[in-house]
């Protein structure tokens, strides 16, 4: 999301659509998630994501929209987005409250919460969920791109 940022601030092209899975877009790890999630999300902790962040940037640049795009402001200039996550993602609500914040800017997200899933499962390609998941936002990508096949510029 950061590099979106900057793209718009930029006006440079954006692609056609983006997924984004499990992201990570509050570095000040705000969220009920974070706390409902901790220790049940196997792949990361409230621990691990507090000391990531302090590892990325100073506490005091956590507001800016280019670490913590949560905080920056949108348009409907940006492309379609997809998000996928799980129900114990550690990161959940982010995911929540980037789709309440997408919405509002009337761009076109997709939220997809898989039931008993964690922060980045698709990582594991041999679950179930994993491979639909993928599907599913290959699905999407190709939804989009159907739609928008004269801007393609490659």
């Amino acid at each position: 999301m950061p590099c979106f940022k900057k793209a718009h601030k930029d006006e440079l092209k954006f692609p056609l659509s983006v997924a984004l899975i499990s992201p990570w877009v509050d570095l000040s790890n705000s969220g009920t998630s974070l706390h409902d999630n901790d220790g049940i999300d196997p792949m990361l902790s409230k621990q691990h994501v507090d000391f990531a962040a302090l590892n990325y940037s100073s506490e005091e640049t956590f507001s800016n929209p280019l670490v913590s795009p949560i905080n920056g402001e949108y348009n409907n200039s940006f492309p379609p987005i997809f998000i996928s996550t799980g129900e114990k993602d550690l990161l959940l609500s982010q995911s929540l409250e980037l789709k309440k914040i997408l919405n509002q800017a009337n761009i076109d997200v997709h939220l997809k919460v898989w039931e008993r899933m964690w922060h980045v499962f698709e990582w594991l390609p041999d679950l179930p969920e994993s491979k639909d998941s993928l599907k599913l936002i290959s699905k999407f990508f190709e939804r989009v791109w159907a739609l928008n096949k004269n801007d393609r510029k490659y």
